[in-house]
């Protein structure tokens, strides 16, 4: 089964290289909290060190979420002023307190803006105080002050913690909600600022009628607005997540099985849908390992390992399988998600389904920054990660379009996948019994058992999906592979079944299987061959080509091979767009770069998209 992974990589594993995305050097590592008083930590016994900017310091510090994290901060600066408002006309204005001008002058790289809670007071909520418009207007003034600043700092937008309608500083929760957090949101969106979601996590923290749902969770004085230690570790971990996933802090690191760098991405902020801690299991993530823009081809996955849904044999089932991938063009995001581990946790479905749904949104989502194609983002599987990915392959939904997270709009549907010595049934007599126990515990319903059992839910919609299995695998009862290529002949869906012979059960990358896996995505025009242009080689960039493209004295000429009119836009590496036309059949373009350098083409045929990279050096 290869190397255990159950929590955290191991740090032996593990070299880290340390960069900062888009910031100057000098001012990396500086960041502002702005805030009121539950920034500065009021009700804590020892504000400053219990306080959520000197837990997130920490935790940037030390990685205490994820165990191996690089130390990727110097300061996290705690600027929160007690009682303080966001509008300029309030009874206590941040603009005129102590640390607003210290703030200002600590040449911060990211800030993050967390205040509107004392601006829900009725007497600074009213008429007199705030127009219709006035808190937008002094909120974008806050976001241009910092904005403008030598150190150019990335900056947040936070939404305020939800709070007691009943509590002791009559602050209105329905007005945060109603008024104050759409104001937020607006001003953000329409000037590209990033916003942090401090209010949909703490809702489970409070009721509306006067009561606090956990005690424990507030202040030992009960107010109802400041939380103790335990709501200053989530606020912690809510930044520190979305500090991370923002890339204004990227953290490369290199595993020593591949050589590879690697980021991560949380799949949510904070606690994710069903946690029952704030453990590294408790943690769903992708470890993402881009293609090398030389070789891109657009094409993405995202990697199930299995396990038994009791671990995860991340190395030979993950990353191993992530170094294969980018190199043949495919950009690989490895899942770490939710299972059961028979110790202290039980992750039970729909748990796991939610983790692998949310990873094939999130690839989606971020598609455009990864350079991605989204129509050719594929799943693979392993063992009890192939019954996730074979799940995703046949329950999938297009998202929801009216949802709050963007990142819920976005359809899960795998447009490929490879099924490796499977999992997909939870009925007997082929069902992996541990499994079974281990995803649905040991009464499980037969509707859940028939809802889990793949080849049933497999129709004429379910993507081209290769399957592979060894002959000598004594743990998961070959038939799972097989039924499902029935299912899938049964419907017409596009499907190749092999077999690795003499093989058992979790044989990773050591089978025969990985060409054949490649070759039938070229037979669905899945993957096309993607050939770096230098100098004056002419280049073919297609499998089945439409153009080609040679470099000439003063730059590079665009060729159709079709019939069919082609456009073309042509996009530097930071993704700003350099060129922009159109050549109809048979006919030629000549385009100058404006530099030496990589470039991103992407070109649209009747409809058809593809990005190809292509490199110019005279």
């Amino acid at each position: 089964m290869g190397r255990i992974w159950s929590g955290s990589v191991p740090v032996a594993l593990l070299a880290t290289v340390i960069t900062i995305s888009g910031l100057n050097a000098a001012d990396t590592v500086r960041v502002a909290c702005i805030g009121n008083s539950i920034t500065y930590g009021y009700g804590l016994p020892t504000p400053g060190t219990q306080a959520y900017p000197h837990l997130l310091q920490q935790s940037l510090r030390t990685a205490y979420m994820t165990r191996w994290i690089p130390a990727l901060i110097d300061t996290v600066f705690d600027w929160g002023v007690n009682s303080t408002t966001l509008q300029k006309n309030g009874d206590y204005p941040y603009w005129t307190s102590a640390n607003f001008q210290p703030a200002l002058k600590c040449r911060p790289a990211i800030v993050t803006i967390a205040l509107g809670t004392n601006d829900a007071k009725p007497k600074n909520w009213n008429t007199a105080n705030n127009s219709a418009t006035q808190f937008s207007i002094d909120y974008l003034s806050m976001i241009d002050t910092f904005a403008h600043l030598a150190s150019s700092p990335k900056i947040f937008a936070c939404l305020p913690t939800a709070c007691s309608n009943n509590n002791t500083y009559n602050i209105k929760d329905s007005i945060l909600a109603e008024y104050i957090i759409p104001r937020i949101q607006t001003v953000a969106g329409q000037n590209n600022i990033l916003v942090n979601n401090l209010y949909t996590p703490f809702l489970k923290h409070v009721n509306f009628t006067g009561t606090q749902v956990q005690s424990s969770f507030w202040e030992e004085n009960s107010d109802g607005v400041h939380p103790n230690d335990t709501g200053h570790r989530e606020l912690a971990d809510i930044f520190y997540e979305s500090l991370i996933n923002s890339g204004y802090i990227t953290a490369p690191v290199i595993h020593s099985l591949t050589s590879m760098p690697f980021t991560i991405r949380f799949l949510w902020y904070g606690y994710a849908p069903h946690a029952t801690g704030n453990d590294t299991l408790s943690k769903p993530m992708l470890y993402v390992f881009p293609a090398p823009e030389s070789l891109s081809t657009g094409l993405a996955a995202v990697i199930c390992p299995g396990g038994g849904y009791t671990q995860e044999t991340a190395d030979t089932e993950g990353f191993q399988v992530a170094a294969w991938l980018n190199q043949n063009g495919i950009s690989a995001f490895v899942l770490r998600y939710r299972f059961s581990n028979n110790t202290n946790t039980a992750y039970y479905y729909p748990t796991p389904m939610l983790d692998v749904a949310r990873a094939m949104r999130t690839v989606r989502y971020y598609a455009s920054y990864y350079h991605l194609d989204t129509t050719k983002i594929g799943v693979i599987g392993f063992s009890a990660g192939g019954h996730l990915a074979s799940w995703l392959e046949t329950h999938y939904d297009k998202g929801n379009a009216a949802s709050q997270d963007t990142v819920e709009r976005k359809k899960d549907q795998p447009n490929w996948a490879f099924l490796l010595y499977p999992m997909t049934t939870m009925l007997p007599p082929y069902v992996y019994a541990p499994g079974q126990a281990a995803l649905l515990g040991n009464t499980p319903t037969s509707a859940v058992e028939d809802t889990l059992s793949n080849s049933l839910w497999v129709t004429g919609n379910t993507p081209p999906t290769f399957i592979d299995y060894g002959t000598a695998d004594q743990v998961v009862d070959t038939q799972n592979s097989t039924r499902f290529d029935s299912a899938l002949r049964a419907f017409g869906v596009p499907q190749k079944l092999m077999t690795d012979p003499g093989k058992p059960h979790g044989f990773g990358m050591a089978g025969i299987w990985p060409d054949s896996a490649l070759a039938f995505l070229r037979g669905q025009g899945i993957l096309t061959t993607t050939k770096v242009l230098s100098g004056s080689q002419k280049t073919d960039l297609s499998s089945a080509p439409i153009y080609v493209v040679a470099s000439t004295a003063t730059g590079l000429r665009f060729t159709s091979l079709s019939r069919i009119p082609a456009e073309f836009a042509v996009f530097s590496l930071s993704g700003k767009r350099c060129a922009l036309f159109s050549v109809r059949g048979a006919g030629s373009f000549d385009w100058q770069p404006p530099s030496r350098g990589t470039y991103i083409v992407r070109e649209s045929t009747n409809g058809a998209a593809s990005t190809r990279t292509v490199t110019f050096d005279r």
